[in-house]
């Protein structure tokens, strides 16, 4: 359970960098000043990729969040992390969605980037990342989680964990682990006797 809380932590850090970054698909970088626009940069430290990354919200936006897990409890501790996010005065909302099974996310999600209307965050199977990746949709959280003002510690998750999130032909972090779980084979064995009639 602790783990969980942890991530869900993670979660609440990922939607404030999301919100701030641009749109997955958006290859424009934000502009370094927009005088009649509603982004401008925002000094980090004197650092001009932190400004690019981290830019000034002038106006209110939407950070919308996809997922398919349907365990009660762990559907309550969502919507009570997103319920609390929201009620922050931030000018940031989260507009959580969730679908019934892996696979009607999965042709969701496909659906949603074929349209242009990819959601911002999705907590799904690693499995699907590649085909994200390949379609140009996913962002490299690289740079969020190595800013030094807001980056992440990702020493609290297992390298093997990590592995699933960095490890493809194109570098960079695509996701991180949320809800690690292992499959496993169960064998039973069964004592079987015969009887002889005679």
């Amino acid at each position: 359970m602790k783990r969980l809380t942890c991530s869900l932590l993670v979660l609440c850090m990922l939607l404030s960098l999301a919100a701030c970054g641009s749109k997955p698909g958006d290859s424009s970088s934000p502009p370094s000043s927009t005088p009649s626009g509603n982004v401008t940069s925002t000094p980090s430290g004197g650092d001009e990729a932190g400004s690019e990354l981290f830019p000034e919200r002038t106006e209110p936006i939407t950070v919308t969040f996809w997922h398919s897990n349907t365990q009660e409890s762990i559907v309550k501790t969502f919507t009570e992390i997103v319920d609390s996010f929201n009620a922050l005065d931030n000018n940031i909302t989260v507009e959580l969605v969730q679908y019934s099974s892996a696979d009607d996310l999965n042709t969701a999600v496909t659906g949603a980037i074929m349209s242009g209307t990819a959601p911002d965050l999705v907590m799904g199977s690693t499995i699907y990342i590649i085909d994200y990746l390949n379609a140009g949709a996913l962002v490299d959280m690289t740079p969020y989680i190595e800013s030094e003002e807001y980056g992440l510690d990702l020493s609290d998750f297992y390298d093997c964990w990590l592995e699933n999130s960095n490890n493809y032909d194109i570098p960079g972090y695509y996701g991180l682990p949320m809800l690690p779980y292992s499959e496993v084979v169960y064998y039973f064995l069964v004592n079987v006797g015969i009887l002889h009639v005679a």
